[in-house]
């Protein structure tokens, strides 16, 4: 099963950065598939013109080297980027499915449920809303990771799951986190999630979402977690 996929675009910091979040994208819409020893593709992009090529260790690890326009990507739309670097990924792993005698068709599949989506990465949390204890309300994880960086916001619905509120909770200008767990408290006011690495229980004020508070944002990331 593949479980990391690194862009490297060598002359667009740029581009490097934005991969991350199609990346994200891709890998979370391709199903298991048997890639045998390999888990994890680096793909290295250069401005020069070569013939792609694919080198790989006995580490699990496949380098797939290929070029990239990275003048013609910067003068680009949004779509149009997201576009380009999600070509980039398949044509890096088609080419190792076509080496490595992997299932081709899992691999398409994921990239055209992407386009399905718009190559627009957003989903909540466990793919579900948690309902309050008293039943009044439906509470959900929604993260949104792009090129502006990672968000996630607390989505408040009432009995009917008709949206009533949104709160930002969360936000990194890089890469994503990864939730271990949400849940309502005993109290109907109060909503808790946690990441998987830090120690630190988020809360949500229920009355912060219902009137809209000023959210805090920290100067530094580290303190999102104090």
């Amino acid at each position: 099963m593949l479980y990391i996929i690194e862009i490297d675009v060598v002359s667009s910091i740029e581009a490097s950065r934005n991969a991350h979040s199609i990346v994200s994208l891709y890998l979370r819409q391709l199903k298991k598939v048997d890639t045998g020893k390999y888990r994890r593709i680096n793909i290295n992009l250069c401005e020069e013109k070569i013939e792609p090529r694919i080198e790989f260790l006995p580490i699990e690890v496949a380098t797939y080297y290929s070029s990239f326009d990275s003048k013609h990507y910067l003068t680009t739309d949004e779509y149009s980027k997201k576009k380009l670097l999600l070509n980039v990924i398949l044509e890096a792993i088609i080419a190792c499915a076509v080496k490595f005698n992997w299932d081709k068709d899992s691999f398409l599949d994921a990239y055209n449920r992407c386009l399905e989506l718009g190559i627009v990465n957003e989903w909540f949390f466990k793919n579900k809303l948690f309902r309050s204890p008293n039943r009044t309300y439906y509470g959900g994880i929604k993260h949104i990771y792009d090129f502006k960086g990672f968000q996630i916001y607390f989505v408040l619905y009432n009995a009917k799951k008709e949206e009533i509120g949104t709160r930002l909770v969360f936000k990194n200008d890089f890469e994503a986190f990864s939730l271990e767990w949400a849940s309502w408290q005993k109290s109907n006011e109060v909503f808790w999630f946690k990441f998987k690495p830090p120690k630190k229980i988020f809360e949500v004020i229920i009355t912060d979402v219902l009137i809209n508070s000023p959210v805090r944002i920290p100067h530094r990331f580290s303190d999102w977690f104090k």
